[in-house]
């Protein structure tokens, strides 16, 4: 994929069917340093994660609202061409309301103030 001319990837250490261990972060940190690319990583902790969920599940009970939850995410709703959102059908309580590249206000409110070079690629279907 780097010779290919997509360097940069995401790693998920929470989200079930995503989850990274360190480990596998390690070596995937050692290929991507040999073939030029590079990883951002989402490091939320999975540990406290289900902690906290076990605590509100016993205040509040198993019930939850869509009220709860105001944002939906899904690939139509994100500033992209891509048809595909890993994280599809997640709701989120918050989201950012501000974007800043390279120190620069790029995003604000869902509106794209500055775009920067982008260069898309295309998915291949199988």
């Amino acid at each position: 994929m780097v010779s290919g001319g997509i360097c940069s990837f995401k790693l998920y250490t929470t989200y079930n069917g995503m989850v990274v261990d360190d480990k596998t972060i390690y070596e995937i940190f050692a290929r991507l340093k040999e073939l030029g690319g590079i990883a951002g990583i989402h490091c939320e902790n999975r540990g406290i994660i289900d902690a906290r969920l076990r605590d509100v599940v016993k205040r509040r009970g198993d019930r939850r609202n869509v009220s709860d939850y105001p944002w939906t995410l899904s690939a139509k709703s994100q500033q992209s061409r891509s048809d595909y959102c890993p994280l599809e059908g997640i709701w989120l309580t918050g989201r950012a309301e501000q974007v800043y590249l390279r120190g620069t206000l790029a995003a604000h409110n869902d509106e794209i103030l500055r775009a920067y070079g982008r260069r898309y690629v295309t998915a291949k279907r199988v």
